[in-house]
Parts: C-alpha cells; sequence; structure tokens
C-alpha cells in the first residue's frame, strides 16, 4: 500500500499566498483633441508551491512595467514594456511521470520559464467617427 501523506493545512498547488499589483498613471491634454499617457505599474507575488506536499516550490516574482502614449480623435500611439528589469522567472511548474521497464515509477520536475523584457508599440486608427 502506498504512503499518502496527510496535506491538511497546506496551501494550494500553483497559487501565491500573497500577491500584489500597484498601477500610476498620469494624463492630461496635449492639444485641443489630443491626450497624453504615462503609466507604470508591478506585479508582484510570493513563492508558488508545486503540489500540495508543499515541499518545492517557484520562487517569488516582481514585474514591472510602463507605457507612455498620445491619442487623438482618430489616432493612438503608444509605446510599452513589460518585466523591464528582465527578471527570469518560472510562470509554471509541475511534475512529469516516468515509468522505468526495470524499476518503479518515478517523476521529474518541468518547468516553463517566463517571458524576459518585452518591448511593443501598439498603434490605432479608427476610419469612421462610428467605429470605436
Amino acid at each position: 500500500m502506498p504512503l499518502i501523506p496527510d496535506v491538511g493545512g497546506n496551501h494550494l498547488s500553483g497559487r501565491s499566498r500573497n500577491a500584489l499589483a500597484l498601477r500610476a498613471t498620469l494624463h492630461g491634454r496635449w492639444a485641443s483633441d489630443r491626450q497624453w499617457h504615462v503609466r507604470t505599474g508591478i506585479d508582484a507575488t510570493d513563492r508558488q508551491f508545486i503540489a500540495s506536499d508543499n515541499v518545492n516550490w517557484v520562487g517569488a516574482r516582481q514585474l514591472l512595467s510602463a507605457r507612455a502614449g498620445i491619442k487623438g480623435q482618430a489616432f493612438g500611439l503608444s509605446r510599452c514594456a513589460r518585466n523591464l528589469r528582465d527578471q527570469h522567472y518560472l510562470a509554471r511548474a509541475g511534475y512529469s511521470p516516468t515509468f522505468s521497464p526495470t524499476g518503479p515509477p518515478d517523476s521529474i520536475l518541468l518547468g516553463d520559464p517566463g517571458n524576459g523584457r518585452r518591448f511593443g508599440a501598439p498603434v490605432t486608427y479608427h476610419f469612421a467617427p462610428g467605429d470605436r
């Protein structure tokens, strides 16, 4: 009979005990019909356990993001960045069972790396006044 540990009171797998999302936005008018904005934010989580036995975990992470842009009646242009500090982290992790023809089944730990620093430049244009 296999040994099944008591996991009562342990943390759920893949869930952070504490998480924080903080944003700040500054915006205003640039001309009569044009607006500008500057936005920054941080998403922080503490460690996440991989399984309900709470033995292995994925480390904490703090991802910094920023965005700046202008918007008019028919157009919008902005620059954005995510994970500005290029923090290396695991987005997901889990066990994968392995089977050996000569021994008992085992498992290995697999992890998916999170995205590094990313930049973007979204552009929008409205061809008709009613298509917003």
